[in-house]
């Protein structure tokens, strides 16, 4: 199913800008970003350090809305009241360019709203640093030619999701969570890790159910027992094309895949679970009645946090 709302204007720019306003953030003195996390369980997914990062030599930076030099990727649980939790697990990848994590409005915010709905909000903090990849006079001016000069952040953005995938899978007992309820959703960065993910990995680490909010995927050929897939996206995102989304959509039917996208007029780029008065501040109603259709929530058992 396709929903689409009108209109027509994509502009293809600089995901490399992005990035640069996600650390000028970061560099703001303060600790909001990882106050979110106080009070909950957070695990570190690999045992010792990751690999590919045994060098790393970056202490890890947090300012009011993000961080960034993460070198020690973990998890943090958001869990449900008990009364509500059904079993079911939503990975959250948060975006910034895979040099920074916006861990609020594409994070915390979303894990809680699952939470709310019975659902086990789990935030990534895959690993990120700020002088990973090309810088941009480095990167050339298309955004096929940006994605390429992030790609050494993403490539280990993804073994820290799949990583992720089997460690819940594999403490899926001792973390009372359901080993075969376990979807993945992503922003921007985060989405690109997410279908990542998806297009990547192998049985035991592919999601059940995966969404990406203005993301992108690697290639356009939907792997073989892909899951049901939520899009996002605004028509007048000026940093990952709309074209995108568009094409994740085409991949998915083609294969006969399960798919629903929601494609809206206004909202740019970054909205995440934080409403701007743009009518993309509806997705999470629509990714809710998506959540029911899939049965892993019910419209009746919604937690009251008037």
């Amino acid at each position: 199913m396709v929903t689409m709302k009108s209109g027509t204007k994509t502009i293809i720019s600089a995901l490399i800008l992005l990035v640069q306003s996600v650390i000028l953030v970061v560099g703001i003195t303060g600790c909001r970003a990882n106050k979110v996390f106080e009070g909950h369980q957070t695990l570190n997914i690999w045992p010792g350090v990751a690999p590919g990062s045994e060098d790393w030599t970056i202490d890890e930076v947090a300012g009011f809305n993000s961080v960034t030099d993460v070198k020690t990727p973990s998890i943090t649980v958001f869990r449900p009241n008990p009364a509500l939790a059904n079993g079911s697990v939503f990975v959250v990848c948060p975006g910034g360019g895979f040099q920074g994590l916006s861990v609020i409005k594409e994070g915390s915010m979303v894990a809680e709203w699952l939470a709310d709905r019975g659902v086990t909000g789990i935030v990534l903090k895959y690993r990120v640093r700020r002088d990973l990849d090309l810088p941009p006079s480095e990167a050339g001016d298309s955004f096929d030619q940006r994605i390429r000069a992030l790609d050494a952040g993403r490539k280990l953005a993804t073994a820290d999701a799949l990583q992720t995938m089997r460690y819940l899978r594999e403490h899926a007992s001792e973390l009372n969570i359901d080993p075969d309820r376990i979807g993945m959703i992503g922003f921007s960065a985060g989405a690109m890790t997410t279908m990542s993910a998806v297009v990547e990995g192998g049985n035991e680490e592919m999601p059940d159910l995966a969404a990406s909010v203005y993301g992108a995927m690697p290639g356009d050929v939907a792997p073989e027992g892909a899951p049901p897939l939520f899009i996002v996206h605004a028509k007048d995102d000026d940093v990952v094309p709309v074209e995108r989304s568009l094409k994740m959509q085409a991949a998915w039917d083609r294969a006969g895949l399960p798919v629903a996208m929601q494609i809206y007029e206004e909202g740019g780029h970054g909205f995440g679970a934080k409403p701007y008065g743009k009518s993309s501040d509806d997705w999470m109603n629509e990714f809710e009645s998506w959540l029911i259709d899939q049965g892993w929530i019910s419209a009746l058992k919604v937690e009251n946090t008037q």
